[in-house]
């Protein structure tokens, strides 16, 4: 980065991930900065004067899901100041949305849950580039397939399992739980804000 020595740029972001500056790929830092020199985790060096501040900013956080909903995480910066930049494990906080765990628990794949809910190659992959389902193909697959515990339908929503028959599905909004249903499609809401919101989708 033009502003940046190369001192600068390893303190700041050898933790993080960012977006390569040719290829547009999740990477991080493979070594240390040697000269102009970057070498990147996918084995490319590129020169330090080409990552600007659209490679290493910090995409939106929010909801996001791994491994075809195996996983299913809101993700937001953690608060303080630290010399740490961009999507590094010390600057984002990845915690399962409120039930989830339970839920995995009952499935028995908690541990399975635990391991995806740290930053790596998969989840920076997830953060720069989100999927998202509808809430209708969520809550089909999540009807079916087993060890499925979310889904993200967008930064702000999240449609996950439940863990009682009557709230099988909770719907999440910004961190909380808004609403719940038996089956998906008739909603008891607990949230009237979240509501209104939920209709203009």
């Amino acid at each position: 980065m033009h502003s940046y020595t190369r001192e600068d740029f390893a303190n700041y972001y050898g933790g993080s991930y960012f977006l390569h500056p040719k290829t547009g790929a999740v990477v991080s830092l493979a070594g240390p900065v040697q000269g102009e020199d970057v070498f990147l985790s996918d084995g490319t060096v590129v020169k330090l004067r080409d990552i600007d501040w659209e490679h290493v900013k910090t995409p939106r956080l929010g909801y996001r899901h791994v491994d075809d909903g195996e996983g299913v995480f809101f993700l937001s910066r953690r608060a303080g100041r630290r010399t740490e930049k961009g999507v590094c494990a010390v600057a984002v906080r990845i915690v399962p949305p409120i039930g989830v765990e339970e839920a995995a628990r009952q499935l028995g794949c908690a541990e399975t849950l635990h391991g995806l809910s740290v930053l790596s190659d998969k989840m920076a992959q997830s953060i720069f580039f989100p999927q998202f389902v509808t809430a209708a193909e969520a809550t089909e697959r999540l009807s079916r397939e087993r060890n499925t515990l979310g889904f993200a339908l967008d930064y702000q929503w999240a449609l996950c399992l439940g863990t009682h028959r009557q709230s099988s599905f909770c719907l999440h909004y910004a961190g909380e739980i808004v609403a719940t249903s038996e089956n998906g499609a008739r909603w008891k809401w607990a949230n009237d804000v979240a509501k209104e919101e939920w209709a203009k989708l």
